[in-house]
């Protein structure tokens, strides 16, 4: 651990916990809970590719959420003491924790881009029958590639540390930009 995992470790968690609830929510039997891992039972691939892309929807979500809530305190307070700011802090800092960690790990991206894989060579083999086949034909194109893009991409974020804390500061300025905050930024 270095000392921006250190610093955003709320994230961590809640990368983890994203894992977690998708899996009860998939009905996937989760094996062991760790702080940096979660294991479960060998699924289908789309609920493989869910519980690896949980983090990255879940934390951006509700770290914009956070992130929001922090901007509209500022915005309102006029003369903000002491106990305002650090309330405002929290926010900011768990909203910029769940973003800068939301997004998916190596493994979690490798198993995604695998999994997709998996899916449509055993859809395009007919091994599942006609119905995948035909399922694995029409949507090649408009579903695979670009999922198969995202996941390459979000690979390339989980091997380069700084481009996570990248889209958390780029989420922050968003969510400013629409709460009102530009002109103060």
């Amino acid at each position: 651990m270095n000392l921006v995992d250190i610093a955003l470790f709320p994230g961590i968690l809640f990368h983890e916990f994203s894992h977690f609830i998708t899996c009860i929510v998939l009905g996937v039997k989760v094996g062991q809970v760790k702080f940096t891992s979660v294991t479960h039972q060998r699924t289908t691939p789309w609920k493989n590719f869910f519980i690896a892309f949980a983090p990255f929807v879940l934390g951006s979500a509700i770290g914009a959420i956070l992130l929001w809530i922090g901007h509209q305190g500022m915005l309102n307070l006029l003369i903000p003491s002491e106990s305002e700011y650090l309330k405002i802090g929290m926010f900011y800092w768990l909203g910029i924790s769940l973003v800068g960690m939301c997004f998916p790990s190596d493994t979690d991206a490798k198993s995604a881009i695998r999994t997709l894989f998996d899916f449509y060579e055993e859809g395009l083999t007919l091994q599942h029958g006609r119905f995948q086949w035909l399922f694995s034909i029409l949507t090649l194109v408009p579903l695979f590639v670009p999922l198969a893009v995202i996941s390459a991409i979000m690979s390339l974020f989980a091997s380069i540390k700084g481009l996570g804390l990248f889209w958390a500061v780029v989420v922050f300025f968003s969510v400013g930009f629409y709460a009102g905050l530009w002109p103060i930024l």
